[in-house]
């Protein structure tokens, strides 16, 4: 495994999608009734985002650990509504809202294979073998494969088996996640169909 992570831009794209609220704060020339100071004007939104992802944004926005990575739908959801600044309006999640939040990863199996193995790359030490890092990246691809909508990161994880001997993550593990993925696929499919 060569070390190109400082040159490269490779990214996922996470899309974003769900409830906030919008509180426009008027006041001054904005309220006409001489009476009243000021008005709150609350609304509820639907928001999405599409977030760059590459292995730094991971950690940054998410949790990397050697057994895997965690993005969490709060924590997505206060990234989005922070990233609006208006001068009128203040957007808020709100904690009960974020159960209302779907996260999609999307991206081509190259660019997820980078992606893991950049953030695999960075928890591990310098001094760590490309085994302990293919290991690392395979539990990164496997955790992040749950908000995928493709088989792509499980394709990133049999390239990573076929050169790299993975603890705890066999070719036939992923070949299992991948028939079962397409059972499950089919499965809806005839449901709709019926």
């Amino acid at each position: 495994m060569t070390d190109d992570s400082t040159t490269d831009t490779t990214t996922l794209t996470l899309v974003a999608r769900g409830p906030a609220v919008r509180v426009t704060d008027h006041g001054g020339d904005d309220v006409a009734a001489a009476d009243v100071t000021s008005v709150r004007e609350r609304h509820d939104v639907e928001l999405e985002a599409k977030i760059n992802i590459d292995a730094d944004t991971l950690s940054d926005l998410g949790s990397v650990y050697k057994q895997g990575a965690l993005l969490q739908r709060s924590d997505v959801a206060e990234h989005v509504v922070d990233s609006l600044s208006a001068d009128s309006a203040d957007y808020r999640a709100g904690h009960e809202r974020h159960d209302g939040w779907e996260l999609t990863l999307h991206g081509r199996v190259d660019d997820w294979l980078t992606v893991a193995v950049g953030a695999a790359r960075a928890k591990r030490s310098a001094a760590a073998s490309d085994e302990r890092v293919a290991t690392t990246a395979c539990c990164v691809l496997d955790d992040l494969a749950e908000l995928a909508e493709t088989d792509r990161p499980r394709l990133a994880q049999l390239d990573l088996l076929d050169g790299y001997d993975v603890a705890g993550i066999s070719r036939d593990d992923v070949l299992a996640a991948l028939q079962d993925d397409d059972q499950t696929d089919h499965e809806v499919e005839v449901a709709a169909d019926a």
